[in-house]
This record gives structure tokens, C-alpha cells and sequence, in this order.
């Protein structure tokens, strides 16, 4: 299995929001925090982004953070970036200065403080994988749970793996129906996996199961009554996913 590094670059071009692959290639060997500093740091020079580059979004892996942790030591050991358009001043010009010497405004202090944090690599974390943790965890304490989960799941691959199945499937539920598959680090798609499996005529998907020899995947009133307390639950963070995305 092929490892890659992949680099999004998201930013605003006359008030409008962009977004663009920047940077895919191979990553063999081991996938340290270091090496994956280099390879990022690689990435921003060659595209000429020294100095721009405010936030970076990543997953939470501690090679991940570690990573980041790097990126930003050698970001304030190496002073910010300089202004590219500002003259070079000489060092008697800069003393003779006296307001240099001055007090900042409170308002003034502030927005310089937050020009500097600016120009400093910070990290943060990517929400959909923040959210996959604890959804991860939760269902993997719902022990009661996995029973019919592993039924959702057989169906769908019943729909994926089986011509017949997933002909009669069309034949009772429309051209194109189908139950999605999951991803195990996608906590989403298991949400969509239920959603449409809720939506689906009790009576004709217990008849559809029947008739392909799957009596053993038939849901019981218990079962449809989990699927769909589970999908009331995370239904709201699905919305939430749906206005960051």
C-alpha cells in the first residue's frame, strides 16, 4: 500500500474564496513528525509561500502535531518575514526616530500583536476528525449497538458485492438506489449508511431480504428504533458538517 502527503492551499482572491491542490506526492518510509515538517516545508518554499502561510489544518495524529510543532519553532527562530515593500532604513535614521520609543494605542498594540501571530505557523485542528473521535468512541461503548449495525452493514454490501441483490434492490426502491458504504475514519458515512436505510420502506426492504435468501438481515421494530435514535443524535453534527463544507 502506497503512502502519499497531500497539501490543500485555501485563500481569498478579490474577497472570494479559493481553493487549490498544492502539493501530492509519494511519502515512503517512516512517518515521523520531522519528516513530515521537511516535506511541508519543502512544499511551501517550492510555491513560493515563505512568510504567507497563516493556519495550517491537520488531523490530530501526534506525528501530525508534532510536525507542526517544528514548522512553527523554526518560523519564530527564523524572525517572521519582512515586508517586501518597505524601503531598508539605516540604523541612524531608525534612532534618530523618537517615536519608535513610544508607547503603542491599546488599539494599535493589538493589531501589531496580531500581525505578528500572524506571520507564526499555528496549527489547527481539522473539525471533521475532532468530531470523529468521540463518535468513534461513543459507538464502540454502545455495545448494544454493534448488532444491528453489523446488519446495516451486511446490506450494504450486499448492494455493492451482489448483481441480484442490488437489481431487486432497484426494482423495489428505484433506479440508481443503492446503501452507501462506510469509511472507518469517517464518521459521516456511517451516519449517511443509516439515514438511508431509515428511509427505506420497512415492509419492502423485510421483503426484498426475504426474497434474496437474507432473513438474517431483517430488522425488528428494536432495530429501526436504534437506527433511528442514532440518526436523531447525530444529526445535528451533520448539519454542522454541512455549513463548514
Amino acid at each position: 500500500m502506497h503512502s502519499y502527503i497531500v497539501l490543500t492551499v485555501h485563500l481569498f482572491i478579490n474577497w472570494e474564496a479559493k481553493s487549490h491542490l498544492l502539493h501530492f506526492k509519494a511519502f515512503k518510509g517512516s512517518h515521523t513528525g520531522a519528516r513530515i515538517a521537511a516535506e511541508v516545508e519543502k512544499a511551501i518554499d517550492e510555491h513560493g509561500l515563505r512568510g504567507k502561510v497563516v493556519h495550517i489544518v491537520s488531523d490530530n495524529a501526534s506525528n501530525m502535531r508534532k510536525a507542526f510543532e517544528l514548522l512553527q519553532q523554526k518560523a519564530l527562530e527564523d524572525g517572521g518575514v519582512e515586508d517586501e515593500g518597505t524601503m531598508p532604513v539605516g540604523e541612524d535614521d531608525m534612532l534618530d526616530d523618537e517615536t519608535l520609543f513610544e508607547d503603542l494605542e491599546e488599539d494599535d498594540d493589538s493589531e501589531v500583536n496580531q500581525v505578528i501571530h500572524r506571520h507564526c505557523l499555528s496549527r489547527l485542528s481539522c473539525f471533521a476528525h475532532s468530531l470523529q473521535l468521540p463518535i468513534k468512541d461513543a459507538m464502540e461503548k454502545c455495545v448494544s449497538a454493534r448488532p444491528v449495525m453489523a446488519k446495516c452493514s451486511k446490506m450494504a454490501n450486499c448492494c455493492h458485492q451482489s448483481a441480484v441483490f442490488w437489481e431487486q434492490f432497484e426494482v423495489n426502491f428505484g433506479e440508481g438506489r443503492s446503501i452507501p458504504s462506510t469509511n472507518a475514519t469517517r464518521w459521516s458515512s456511517l451516519y449517511h449508511q443509516v439515514s438511508s436505510i431509515v428511509q427505506l420502506d420497512e415492509q419492502l426492504l423485510t421483503d426484498l431480504l426475504r426474497q434474496t435468501g437474507h432473513d438474517n438481515l431483517i430488522l425488528t421494530a428494536k432495530d429501526m428504533a436504534s437506527l433511528k435514535e442514532f440518526v436523531d443524535i447525530l444529526q445535528p453534527f451533520s448539519e454542522v458538517r454541512a455549513v463548514l463544507w
